[in-house]
């Protein structure tokens, strides 16, 4: 059956199966999520340091280190499940939020440093972690620097981290806030506050991508800085600092602006061409629904203009992606939906370059996210909609496509004790590149979060 007439018959499916698909469980039961985050948690807060390692391989690939950008998205997934059920075992509020400060003193103590490699420290993309006699210095050996969405999502983890804080009331917690996090005075250093005034001086300067290739104007970073300015000065109003609040809005504004130069052939592109390194096929890339998760807020307020879930342009950036992909690795032949890559021509496998790419846990973990999140925005999670049947067979059509990518990744770890590597070869689906990668538990414990929020919703719904 070809892949066209599967995909058919599926969405028809989905459509048609009505209230019963409330009935549907997550691919990660339960019991599986609890390993997840176990394992997750393995790589938070080393040693007490704050440090984020990115998997604990030290060699073939070395990816024991601190990297700014993971560790701040991983963080933020840390902060959530204090929402978690309980059949998770996730750690309670208390613990989390010791763990958030072990971190935000890491910040502190990486932005307070002198650049080795003649940058400024905030374009950092990686330190080193214990136990590491350097362990919490910065990288000084080449890399690809600066890599500027890194500080962006590190005030964005902050910021949640502050707001948390800050709702219990507490003299204490207001006085770490403003003590640590943010202080209108830039004389006193603030991990936020040194964060929003690199990233609101700096958007439009050329960085290197998330995937640490290549050096130019990228989607992902801007989306990311947008919605760090954007709740940044939202933030800044709350503290009294509205001088900067109404700077780093006139700043969000001016990038949102730029925007539309990344939509090329009814698309939305990762890197404006042209450009050097790695040349990517139509410049695809799933960087760019990445960019649309993090740089777009649940509720309303840190919307990308149109480049937001489930968006014409953004659907159709994901449908091209998820074409490209089936036929990128044979591994997507006889499946109707696709495990998705970094994007397509990638010659990175996990260990070096110059060889073939292959599908990544974390990408499609993404992609089930979006869908969950789009789920969601139909039955109304963010605004006051009137749920018809309509809506509901919407959501019920994106929960079993969120679902169906989840499954993919799961049919590949029974025998590997759910630790979810980097990479699942392109052929065969064995694990491969960096072991126990933070970021792909992240992001499938992320999407575990949004499926559980989409599913009550559902759940709720009188069709």
């Amino acid at each position: 059956m070809g892949r066209v007439l599967q995909r058919f018959i599926i969405s028809a499916l989905f459509v048609g199966i009505g209230h019963a698909m409330t009935r549907a469980e997550n691919p990660f039961t339960d019991d599986d999520i609890a390993v997840l985050i176990k394992h997750f948690l393995q790589n938070i807060d080393v040693s007490s340091t704050g440090a984020v390692i990115a998997s604990p391989s030290t060699t073939h690939p070395d990816y024991y280190y601190h990297w700014v950008r993971d560790g701040a998205i991983s963080m933020d997934v840390l902060l959530r499940l204090s929402d978690a059920p309980s059949a998770w075992n996730a750690p309670d509020t208390s613990v989390i939020w010791s763990k958030m400060k072990n971190y935000a003193q890491f910040g502190f103590n990486a932005q307070s440093q002198s650049d080795p490699n003649g940058i400024d420290v905030e374009g950092e993309p990686k330190y080193y972690a214990a136990p590491s006699a350097d362990a919490g210095k910065v990288y000084d050996k080449p890399w690809g620097r600066p890599q500027n969405d890194s500080p962006a999502l590190r005030a964005l983890s902050l910021i949640h981290f502050a707001k948390a804080l800050l709702s219990t009331g507490s003299a204490s917690d207001k006085d770490y806030v403003q003590r640590m996090l943010y202080n209108a005075d830039t004389q006193h250093h603030t991990v936020i506050k040194q964060d929003l005034e690199y990233v609101s001086h700096h958007w439009g300067d050329k960085s290197f991508d998330l995937w640490e290739e290549i050096e130019g104007f990228h989607f992902f970073t801007r989306a990311v800085q947008h919605r760090a300015l954007t709740e940044g000065a939202a933030f800044a109003r709350v503290l009294g600092d509205t001088g900067a609040a109404a700077y780093y809005t006139q700043q969000a504004a001016a990038l949102l602006e730029t925007l539309d130069s990344f939509v090329q052939n009814g698309v939305v592109i990762e890197t404006l061409p042209p450009h050097g390194g790695t040349q990517k096929f139509e410049e695809l890339d799933s960087a760019v629904t990445l960019g649309v998760i993090y740089g777009n807020s649940v509720d309303s307020s840190a919307r990308l203009g149109k480049y937001t879930i489930g968006s014409s342009l953004i659907d159709a950036t994901n449908q091209r992606l998820d074409d490209v992909f089936s036929f990128e690795y044979s591994i997507n032949a006889q499946n109707s939906t696709a495990l998705w890559g970094r994007y397509p021509n990638d010659t990175y496998n996990g260990y070096e370059q110059g060889q073939l790419g292959n599908p990544w846990v974390l990408t499609t973990c993404a992609a089930a996210e979006y869908q969950y999140r789009l789920a969601a925005l139909h039955l109304g999670a963010d605004a006051d909609v009137n749920v018809t049947a309509t809506h509901t067979r919407l959501a019920q059509r994106a929960m079993a496509k969120g679902d169906a990518y989840l499954a993919r990744v799961r049919h590949f770890l029974t025998a590997e004790g759910l630790h979810l590597p980097e990479e699942l070869n392109r052929d065969t689906g064995a694990q491969q590149g960096a072991n126990d990668l933070t970021w792909s538990y992240g992001t499938a414990i992320s999407a575990s979060l949004f499926r559980q929020d989409a599913d009550a919703l559902l759940r709720a719904t009188r069709f």
